[in-house]
């Protein structure tokens, strides 16, 4: 079973991603693409 959520990034967020070249903002966004689909599991 695969959910998805949407991510809302924060206008900091952005534009700290905006400043780095496209490489590194492909792979961020790559990243946090996963983790909508694949969110971490917490164990406590």
């Amino acid at each position: 079973m695969s959910s998805t959520y949407q991510l809302i990034l924060n206008r900091n967020a952005v534009k700290f991603i905006a400043k780095h070249e496209r490489g590194v903002q492909e792979r961020i966004r790559k990243a946090l693409t996963g983790l909508a689909v694949r969110p971490p599991v917490v164990v406590t």
